[in-house]
């Protein structure tokens, strides 16, 4: 697989998707494509970016997230 084959992967919101990326990406892409996939990763784990849109309430630690750097793309 081409490291451009898995980059899609990183937009998706799919959680089982990005576990798939993160493997591939480790394997066939270079470090910094790898990098990028878990900051991703990382956000689509959380997601908390979407929260409002069904009516959920973020919690704490959610709103904290969103503070940090790197939270969001």
């Amino acid at each position: 697989m081409s490291p451009q084959g898995v980059l899609p992967c990183m937009h998706s919101e799919s959680r089982l998707i990005h576990q798939l990326a993160e493997r591939l990406c480790k394997v066939h892409a270079p470090a910094e494509n790898h990098e990028f996939e878990l900051k991703h990763k990382l956000i689509v784990d959380r997601y908390p970016h979407r929260n409002a849109i069904p009516g959920r309430a973020s919690t704490a630690e959610e709103l904290e997230f969103l503070k940090q750097p790197g939270s969001s793309f």
